[in-house]
């Protein structure tokens, strides 16, 4: 198009100049000829509406996102931080020299949020969807480990070394022998505490003991063992104080110290799969956002369960006492007699069973159908069926429109007497997206469709929200109407306080508009009341700021006849304004479950030296919305005009 345009300006240039009124010389004509093609070819040019490309190639340093913990349990002023400047900055060095460039972002209840909290999953979230680029690979984490995260597992997932400092006071004493401690921070009240710990070196004619409020709760031999694994029962609700004291030869050689927050009430689901695939990153992503709900997945390869890259063994897995079970694609999986004996009594307790693909034949009597060996696909339209209607938990459908799916894979089912139909394909067979069935206390649910995530893409928010709610509804058995979540036994001063409450009818749905109040006792007198109001599927309330003592709560659903009562303790001192030191098991556990490192301050490795990265950035520019194109155009064109005129010929 651009030699088109060069044609027509020298053809309209020629036409103009070859003979001119007074006859010019061949300088004057060369001169007119040259303004008037470039105003001509530039006027065509216009015409096209060019976009003009470019791009540049340079070279950078890869950055290393430094997290700095500004919480008030870090610091009081800029003086006084746990970290002695000094020794930040040498880390620094040591990682500007390995060729990185720094981007230090301070944090606390999320990026830049308050410091009366400290909130690692909130940061990791948003600068994960923020700052992380593809070439960055790994973080630095300055902080003294006391976070108010109940589980910090999903740090596995993020595929982000995180390396952690710590202090030398800590790691420097004389005869250290403990040298890490891993254990959950947030137990539920019952349960037993896992402990395991690592020595310095094999350790002989040892002793391990663990002690609470002076009383012995464990005492473990060790020999020849370089790490040992144990659990503790605490029986008493509230944050427990746990001495850990290792003797050799009947001496005291070194110590330690866990905080152990029991009473947190988290709802557990286990997910055994053959094929990890994006149904379970759907899962994965849905859970992530549930404070009330834990998941742990168990992978099964060649006979065997893995989890978390480790083998597992299988009477472990069915000592578990899960509130949701989920079977995704288990057609591959061999169950023993004795294991689907387990899932049925599981069921029998009121633990909800979710069927996702192809079921091992081990879970035919379980399952609300029977799979047929005839499969097919659609692209056509998934419809809620007439069962639907009586679940108040499938509104969110309600407006969601599954047309036009890409090509999808599912099996036909055989629907039990007592199964109801709620997700309908519109096929000639009406073949069912999803089977429903009330066994005894429990749920039972099976979509016998491949690649349900793809519900996901078109439900968008709305399938989501749906899910959600299944989650929560299967967690819970028949005699559990209201579900109080998000709402701790114990509480410090400072934290927010911010209960989540579902509430079910008679059939075990949820009930999207209730008048429920929620009120706060001090001993005898009422200090809070208030309605719920409804929040993204849930119903909340904020309670203000409390003095520390022991609280009794109590929620009335009034048109339901419903309630429920608790107690909560606010402690009169805060993780964040309490110097505790450092919390090692923490900052340990994060850099172990990253693959990042942990090392002392004073002594940090050199950082592995990185190349720099090509980065292209390119720029457009649309010439018809470019100034000075357009005032170029507008000026080589008056100025052929003023020079027509002084030369006569206009």
């Amino acid at each position: 198009m651009l030699i088109f345009g060069f044609l027509i300006s020298v053809i309209v240039t020629y036409i103009f100049y070859r003979r001119t009124l007074p006859e010019l010389s061949f300088k004057a004509k060369a001169g007119f000829a040259l303004l008037r093609f470039t105003s001509v070819f530039l006027l065509l040019t216009l015409m096209l509406s060019p976009v003009l490309r470019f791009k540049n190639q340079r070279k950078k340093a890869p950055e290393m996102i430094v997290l700095k913990d500004n919480s008030l349990s870090m610091t009081d002023s800029e003086a006084n931080y746990k970290f002695p400047t000094d020794k930040i900055e040498k880390i620094y060095d040591k990682i500007e020299k390995a060729g990185y460039k720094i981007k230090e972002i301070a944090f606390a209840d999320g990026v830049g949020g308050e410091r009366n909290n400290t909130n690692l999953k909130k940061t990791i979230k948003k600068i994960i969807k923020t700052e992380v680029t593809e070439d960055m690979n790994q973080m630095t984490l300055i902080s003294d480990g006391w976070i108010h995260d109940s589980e910090i597992g999903f740090l596995s997932e993020t595929g982000i070394r995180i390396n952690t400092i710590l202090p030398d006071s800590v790691i420097e004493k004389s005869g250290e022998k403990i040298t890490r401690i891993y254990y959950p921070e947030n137990i539920s009240k019952g349960e037993l505490l896992p402990v395991e710990t690592e020595f310095s070196s094999a350790l002989r004619n040892a002793e391990l003991s663990f002690m609470k409020d002076g009383k012995l709760l464990k005492k473990i031999k060790v020999n020849d063992k370089k790490s040992i694994e144990t659990s503790l029962n605490i029986d008493k609700e509230g944050i427990a104080e746990i001495k850990v004291l290792l003797k050799e030869n009947n001496e005291k050689t070194d110590s330690s110290q866990l905080i152990v927050n029991v009473g947190l009430n988290e709802k557990k689901i286990i997910v055994f799969t053959a094929e990890p695939d994006w149904n379970l990153k759907m899962l994965n992503r849905i859970i992530d956002e549930m404070a009330e709900l834990s998941l742990n997945v168990f992978l099964y390869k060649q006979g065997k369960f893995f989890g978390k890259g480790d083998e597992i063994s299988r009477k472990k897995i069915f000592r578990e006492e899960p509130n949701t079970v989920i079977f995704l694609n288990t057609e591959e999986i061999k169950f023993k007699p004795d294991e689907t004996e387990t899932v049925k009594k599981w069921i029998s307790r009121g633990t909800g069973l979710i069927c996702i693909g192809r079921a091992s034949e081990d879970l035919r009597d379980i399952l609300p159908g029977k799979a047929l060996e005839i499969k097919s696909s659609f692209n056509g339209t998934v419809a809620l069926g007439h069962d639907a209607r009586q679940f108040n938990s499938l509104k969110e459908l309600s407006a969601v429109n599954f047309g036009d799916f890409p090509q999808t894979e599912y099996f036909y089912v055989k629907p039990d007497k007592n199964a109801k139909k709620l997700l309908i394909i519109e096929n000639e067979e009406k073949s069912p997206a999803f089977l429903y069935q009330l066994n005894g206390k429990s749920h039972v649910a099976w979509f016998p469709v491949i690649n349900l995530w793809q519900f996901e893409i078109k439900g968008e928010k709305k399938f989501n929200a749906f899910l959600h709610g299944l989650l929560t509804w299967f967690s819970q058995s028949l005699d559990e109407r209201v579900i109080v979540s998000d709402l701790k036994k114990i509480y410090f001063k400072g934290e927010k306080i911010r209960p989540q409450v579902i509430v079910m009818d008679e059939k075990m749905q949820r009930l999207d508009k209730v008048k429920s109040s929620f009120k706060i006792f001090s001993g005898s007198e009422e200090i809070f009341n208030d309605f719920l109001t409804e929040d993204n599927g849930k119903f909340t309330v904020d309670i203000p700021a409390l003095k520390s003592g022991n609280y009794n709560w109590r929620l009335s659903v009034e048109d339901e006849k419903l309630s429920e009562k608790g107690v909560f303790e606010i402690k009169d001192v805060s993780i964040e304004t309490e110097d505790r030191g450092f919390n090692l098991n923490n900052l340990n556990r994060i850099a172990k479950l990253t693959d990042g490192e942990s090392f002392k301050i004073s002594s940090a490795p050199d950082f592995e030296k990185v190349d720099f990265i090509s980065v292209v950035e390119s720029e457009e520019t649309d010439l018809c919305k470019n100034k000075f194109f357009i005032s170029f155009l507008i000026f080589i064109f008056c100025l052929e005009i003023y020079f027509r005129k002084y030369s006569g010929l206009l």
